[in-house]
């Protein structure tokens, strides 16, 4: 996805892009916030185990669609406003989670 997310993006001279993919990202970005947010909340809650794969995978997802976000409205591919706030929630959530994973698992470590 993402090497097809490029070549759109950098091929396309128009700024239209490709209908299906932005439909996609958009359900991937809201994905990815929802799961974000229950496995932050199940951690906080101590439900959820610091290696869980649905909490590494939520922090991974969110970290690169935030990241993704923050390129397109870089590069000026994207000037909704609800959009790129929606992508800096995202990486937020991404950042919170990768800090506790590190953190959490240094402490583990002393």
């Amino acid at each position: 996805m993402v090497y097809y997310s490029f070549y759109v993006f950098f091929t396309d001279k128009s700024g239209d892009g490709n209908i299906g993919f932005w439909v996609v990202t958009i359900f991937t970005l809201f994905f990815s916030l929802v799961i974000g947010v229950i496995a932050l909340v199940l951690r906080l809650l101590k439900l959820l185990k610091l290696t869980s794969f649905m909490y590494i995978f939520s922090g991974i997802l969110n970290l690169c669609m935030g990241v993704y976000g923050m390129t397109l409205f870089l590069l000026h591919r994207m000037s909704e406003f609800k959009y790129i706030q929606m992508h800096a929630y995202s990486l937020l959530i991404g950042l919170m989670i990768m800090a506790d994973l590190i953190i959490t698992k240094k402490r583990s470590d002393v």
